[in-house]
């Protein structure tokens, strides 16, 4: 039935009439979500234009957040004051969360999957932002290698600051969002029921209140 040709679509990595609307909904947000950024240190500037992409790869597979992600660097680079060099980062720096994420995600698919899957896809996200950072956001902005005081005092900072904001908010508004597609008929049913932890979603809850005073 329709169910099964979806669950089957996501497991070959493919996208069906449905789930291509959605990721261009999801894309949209996205887009709009990245002109809207916080000052924080130096020349970095935080957004939240990472959880569509997230919330579409852990409902669809990840090649409906690689989708996301692509529909909202291209739609950036229309107001981009980087020469393009930032959104090519940012793509570069996402990818490197959001891919080991969902395929660690998909094994195991719980609260605590998905907990362990975050940390895993931000390890990945900082080490991989710190060498973008280091080779190709400075040497082609400002023609100049960073030292590495700054990469560790201010990049690796700003962008564990990131990872754990959008990793708490996906935690957070990941199963809620998803119920309501399901209960909308916008996504299939769940083929298994997950328990619910509720020391995740309260250590998911500590750490967004601790983002946002860092902030």
């Amino acid at each position: 039935d329709a169910q099964k040709i979806r669950r089957l679509a996501a497991r070959e990595g493919s996208l069906d009439g449905a789930s291509r609307g959605r990721v261009a909904i999801l894309g949209a947000l996205s887009a709009i979500l990245f002109m809207i950024e916080i000052p924080v240190v130096a020349f970095y500037k935080l957004d939240v234009s990472t959880l569509p992409a997230l919330l579409g790869a852990f409902s669809m597979g990840p090649m409906a957040g690689l989708a996301i992600l692509l529909i909202k660097n291209v739609f950036g680079l229309f107001h981009s004051t980087s020469m393009y060099v930032g959104e090519l980062a940012d793509f570069i720096m996402t990818c490197a969360m959001l891919i080991p994420a969902v395929l660690v995600y998909q094994r195991k698919k719980s609260r605590m999957g998905a907990l362990i899957s975050l940390a895993i896809g931000s390890v990945a996200m900082i080490i991989v932002a710190a060498m973008v950072n280091a080779f190709l956001l400075f040497p082609m902005l400002t023609k100049a290698m960073p030292s590495l005081e700054f990469i560790l005092t201010s990049t690796v900072p700003f962008n564990l600051l990131k990872a754990g904001l959008n990793s708490a908010s996906i935690l957070l508004l990941y199963k809620p969002v998803v119920n309501g597609l399901r209960r909308a008929g916008l996504l299939p049913a769940a083929t298994a029921k997950g328990s619910a932890k509720i020391g995740v979603t309260a250590f998911a809850g500590l750490l967004l209140v601790t983002c946002i005073l860092f902030v």
